[in-house]
């Protein structure tokens, strides 16, 4: 990986899709495709998303010319890597900014550090949740988690009302967490996303996303799916 300076106001991109490549070296898709194919452009997948690292784009000899116009130089590195921004990046939106894909990314996150165990949950009822819900498919009970932490419900209530919150509310914000990867994951039924999220029936978990998300777990799951095909418009 490389250190990428600047001096314009706009933001320089760290990849590109296969469109914005073509875009920004004036080539052709064909002949984009062709370089890949060859193993001279490297590529990367996220999701259904085809993406090509800006550095792998710039060190094209065929692509510097129509690429110097970025005046973006990139350097090796010298003991670590940086991306240096104006402080006053910081406050602008981003323009392309969609809550339910920011969403999604999180519980997805959080699923895969809770299954590699490489962060532990600073909160251990949290912890305790998480890993019964995963184990299980069950929502664990208040009394579980007391057993299991050594400690009484009354203390657990006390300390959870002092955060301003309640067991019920950290169980509901795990499961909503874990709906929107599991929704975004097509290899599963909805009846198997209920099951897994400790649903009894698929009435129950219809009401409870609806409240969560204000819209029915297929009618989301058919937004996410158009959405990713609409994205990948520029896949190979």
């Amino acid at each position: 990986m490389s250190n990428s300076q600047q001096t314009g106001d706009q933001l320089r991109p760290l990849a590109y899709s296969v469109k914005e490549a073509c875009k920004a070296t004036s080539f052709g898709k064909t002949y984009l495709y062709h370089l890949i194919k060859e193993g001279r452009l490297e590529v990367r997948k996220i999701g259904n998303r085809t993406i090509i690292p800006a550095a792998s784009l710039h060190d094209l000899p065929q692509a510097q010319a129509a690429l110097a116009a970025f005046r973006c130089p990139i350097e090796p590195a010298a003991g670590a890597e940086a991306l240096r921004f104006p402080k006053a990046w910081l406050d602008q939106l981003n323009p392309h900014h969609d809550p339910l894909v920011w969403d999604v990314a999180k519980a997805k996150i959080a699923a895969l550090e809770n299954e590699a165990g490489g962060i532990a949950a600073a909160d251990p009822l949290r912890d305790f949740i998480i890993d019964h819900l995963s184990r299980t498919h069950r929502v664990p009970r208040l009394k579980q988690a007391a057993v299991h932490l050594g400690i009484s419900t009354r203390t657990i209530v006390r300390s959870l009302a002092r955060q301003n919150t309640s067991y019920h509310k950290l169980v509901e914000a795990e499961r909503k967490s874990r709906a929107l990867a599991l929704i975004a994951d097509t290899s599963l039924s909805l009846a198997e996303v209920a099951e897994a999220l400790g649903f009894s029936d698929m009435s129950s978990f219809g009401r409870s996303f609806r409240l969560w998300f204000g819209d029915t777990p297929g009618n989301l799951r058919r937004l996410s799916s158009a959405e990713a095909i609409a994205g990948d418009e520029d896949a190979p």
